[in-house]
């Protein structure tokens, strides 16, 4: 995140510069909580930005009623859950909605590798969890139609081919993760996906042709515990699936999973289970601690001793990663997703780390949500459950993070709280199919939509915000105006929801250009979403975006 501050600080001066503010030098000043309708909370952080500007006090206008959502609940994997309004006396929590009754709400990968997206010999592959977690792809990984069980895949024909992105989640902590997988030859070991620390692997699925433990097995390793002075593991815990004797090992698709139950009480003991193709053997269930694993997630490799060791020679596709311990109905269901029988259950995941990072952001939680482009979404009922009339006057904005080639809604309003096609749905941020965001409102006669000069899909977050009232229609990123529409003071008149996550994006034209988003729901992170009853001014959005609302 310090590249986001120092890039962060550069627009702040820029931006305030335009609206007329004096710029101080080196003045310390405290950062202020969140606590929206009350007395600001000191984080004790310091900036060189000065006090002028970093107050939240000063940052929410006079009389300004708020709804504001941060996400931070212990979420559950079914619909309805609900988020707290933590900005109105008594609130007005959003629920989690969707279409599809069967999708769980916040539960969904936090990293998921499909490939279809990607293309090329080298270079990356997008994150479909909408956590932004991009993978690098290696020399000699090639993404193919051949090389995919569902849609495209990734070939790797040994050292250096790999996949690699940030670890995505806590090894210490209930996980999961899985992958497809398919050998060219089974003539030695050979690491398909590995939750990888500094210097050796937490846990990796393998398949091994010779050890003491099994031969010609598919198999997870993970470290115990290591020495505090010479880094070295102890010997490896391992789970063991044997294949049947008329198994055919290469050249077949196999489905394997790792899932990890952490340890409820200090020194206790946790376990690793081991699916292949949606089943487990008594020898794929064993008690273990997984040691901490602040590295990498690869495909294709494992770490060991320093550096990176079997590498996988063959195919993979579709690997997706957890931050809760999947059941086995869970595991078997995702596997029977690549046979055309269910497909994945969750459209969102929480729990996420949020945009408000360090001692600079006065946060360190995790409240950010991501949405993996399934129509699953939050919605803000009104008193009773009842819808309300479309307001035109308010303030939308939040922190966004999308990667490369990802769109949809961010938040908006709409006429129904759970349609994937609402009849009605505008006074909406979204991301644009060509990366850019947008700003639409459909007017009584007509729509006007603001869009960025350039893309916003660069995987960093954005604070981005939006207004309608006497000043027209404005639409900010990271605190500067960007553009505005002074004839548009109203929108039309329905009654509905605020949405964020999912809704429908259609009809939007920009120079004749059609710009709706590839689906209505967004493919990417949010986090501090929260509504205002009034347009806040200019300066008030560039103070949200700098001070730590």
């Amino acid at each position: 995140m310090s590249g986001h501050r120092g890039r962060a600080a550069a627009l702040l001066v820029t931006a305030l510069a335009v609206l007329g503010f004096a710029v101080p030098g080196t003045v310390g000043a405290t950062f202020t909580g969140t606590h929206v309708n009350g007395a600001p909370t000191p984080i004790g952080a310091s900036s060189g930005l000065g006090s002028t500007f970093l107050t939240h006090s000063q940052a929410v206008a006079a009389g300004s009623p708020v709804s504001r959502y941060r996400t931070t609940e212990a979420q559950t994997a079914s619909p309805g859950t609900t988020t707290a309004d933590t900005g109105t006396p008594g609130g007005r929590p959003a629920t989690y909605t969707s279409p599809t009754a069967s999708r769980s709400a916040t539960q969904g990968p936090s990293t998921w590798w499909n490939f279809d997206s990607a293309t090329g010999t080298t270079g990356t592959t997008p994150d479909s969890s909408g956590a932004v977690n991009t993978g690098s792809l290696g020399s000699g990984a090639a993404v193919t139609t051949a090389a995919g069980k569902l849609g495209d895949g990734v070939h790797l024909s040994g050292s250096p081919g790999s996949v690699v992105g940030r670890m995505p989640v806590d090894t210490t902590g209930d996980f999961t993760a899985m992958v497809w997988a398919r050998l060219t030859d089974s003539a030695t070991d050979y690491a398909a996906l590995a939750l990888e620390g500094p210097t050796n692997s937490a846990a990796a699925l393998m398949f091994r042709h010779a050890n003491s433990t099994c031969t010609d097995c598919w198999q997870i390793r993970a470290a115990s515990t290591m020495t505090a002075v010479s880094s070295t593991l102890q010997p490896p815990v391992v789970a063991n699936w044997l294949p049947p004797a008329s198994s055919t090992l290469a050249g077949v698709w196999w489905h394997l999973a790792m899932v990890y139950t952490a340890p409820t009480t200090a020194g206790g003991t946790g376990t690793l289970t081991l699916y292949v193709n949606g089943t487990t053997q008594p020898t794929s269930t064993v008690p273990h601690t997984v040691l901490a694993a602040g590295s990498h997630l690869a495909l294709g490799r494992q770490a060991a001793n320093g550096g990176p060791v079997n590498h996988w020679n063959g195919d993979l596709d579709d690997a997706r990663v957890y931050q809760r311990a999947l059941s086995a109905a869970e595991v078997q269901a995702v596997h029977n997703g690549g046979s055309g029988t269910t497909t994945e259950a969750a459209a969102l995941t929480a729990g996420l780390t949020d945009a408000l990072q360090g001692p600079d952001q006065g946060q360190g939680g995790s409240s950010a949500v991501a949405s993996d482009g399934a129509m699953g979404a939050f919605a803000v009922r009104g008193a009773g459950g009842a819808p309300e009339p479309a307001p035109d006057t308010f303030t939308i904005e939040c922190w966004l993070r999308v990667g490369p080639g990802h769109d949809g809604q961010v938040l908006g309003f709409a006429s129904d709280s759970t349609s994937a096609a609402p009849a009605s749905s505008d006074r909406m941020l979204f991301v644009d199919r060509f990366g850019h965001l947008a700003f639409g409102v459909a007017k009584p006669s007509g729509f006007s939509l603001l869009r960025t000069p350039l893309a916003v899909t660069d995987g960093v977050w954005h604070h981005v915000a939006a207004s309608m009232g006497p000043a027209g229609t404005k639409l900010y990123l990271d605190g500067a105006l960007m553009a505005r529409d002074a004839a548009t003071t109203a929108g039309a008149a329905y009654s509905g929801y605020w949405r964020w996550g999912a809704s429908k994006v259609y009809g939007w034209s920009s120079g004749g250009t059609n710009v709706d988003p590839s689906r209505g729901a967004l493919t990417g992170t949010v986090d501090e979403v929260a509504v205002h009853g009034t347009q806040l001014t200019d300066a008030d959005v560039a103070h949200h975006a700098f001070s730590n609302f």
